[in-house]
């Protein structure tokens, strides 16, 4: 196949069927890698809504990334580690805080997409993350990645390593 092959470039020819690259099924992030976790529970409450089904698969791998990126050892951590480093997700209009200088900054149209997008993604939050985080603690905990039972303080703030805060919309 030669050097080239979709835009990766290989210092020598590429023989065929040579394996240059080999990733354990296991450390594959899938939606499979979902089923076949400790979130299997939280999968099976996107039964009861079918028309929400593959917005609750997206939202479950999202989350599956969260708590393995934030767990004290994971094997998939250090591919995940490697994709969201260097991305600063300031960069996305859409995640910016409608109160910051750079929302302000951006064309209203543009402000208008995202505070629909937002308004969405919180609906959707209160709607599908909320319950599942009360009813399955233990899924989202799991590995260390946060404390089920940090409590918020007198201010009503979240720990740091509270779950509500792993997995809030900021």
């Amino acid at each position: 196949i030669g050097r080239r092959l979709r835009g990766a470039v290989a210092l020598e020819p590429i023989a065929k069927h040579e394996e240059v690259c080999v990733v354990p099924l296991a450390n594959m992030i899938s939606f499979l890698s979902v089923q076949n976790s400790s979130f299997a529970p939280v999968l099976r409450m996107a039964d009861k809504d079918v028309s929400q089904r593959g917005l609750w698969e997206a939202a479950a791998i999202s989350l599956f990334i969260l708590r393995e990126g934030a767990r004290d050892s994971s094997p998939h951590a250090a591919y995940i580690h490697a994709s969201f480093s260097g991305h600063d997700p300031a960069s996305i209009p859409k995640t910016l805080p409608p109160d910051s200088d750079a929302f302000r900054a951006l064309k209203p149209s543009v402000q208008a997409t995202a505070r629909r997008f937002q308004a969405r993604v919180a609906a959707l939050h209160q709607r599908l993350i909320a319950p599942a985080l009360q009813q399955h603690p233990a899924a989202f905990a799991e590995g260390g990645a946060c404390d089920p039972t940090a409590a918020a303080s007198a201010d009503g703030a979240a720990s740091p390593r509270s779950c509500a805060s792993l997995y809030s919309l900021r």
